[in-house]
């Protein structure tokens, strides 16, 4: 009977059982950012005229790719593909940012974004080390 790559035992499980119920709790905050901050965060400061840089413009862009490599990293049993479920998730985020504009109507192009998807990647670099 053959074994998927990512069902293989390893050696560590508990270690493993541990990263990914944490992986699961930041996946969850971070997709409740997502909502909260396009309907109560920004137009909260956008009414008190508070000057937030933009970062709560790309927010969205750099909590994508947080949540997509998390939720992966969760399914996964071991931590040796981490690295190529992080590259791909930035791939998939610099691709969506640049194609929205032509496939979501009334989204546009900002270099902002491309700025926060691959911030977030330098964010989860770190957790991409055995």
């Amino acid at each position: 009977m053959k074994v998927f790559f990512f069902l293989a035992p390893i050696k560590s499980t508990v270690v493993i059982q541990q990263l990914n119920k944490s992986y699961t709790i930041l996946c969850l905050i971070c997709w409740l950012l997502i909502p909260l901050n396009s309907w109560y965060f920004r137009p909260w400061i956008y009414q008190n005229h508070i000057n937030e840089y933009g970062i709560l413009g790309s927010m969205p862009s750099l909590l994508f790719v947080v949540v997509i490599t998390l939720f992966f990293w969760t399914l996964m049993r071991n931590t040796y593909y981490h690295k190529m479920i992080l590259i791909t998730s930035l791939a998939v985020g610099i691709i969506y940012e640049i194609l929205q504009k032509d496939f979501i109507p009334g989204h546009t192009f900002d270099p902002g974004d491309l700025v926060a998807t691959g911030l977030a990647g330098l964010i989860l670099l770190p957790l991409t080390k055995k």
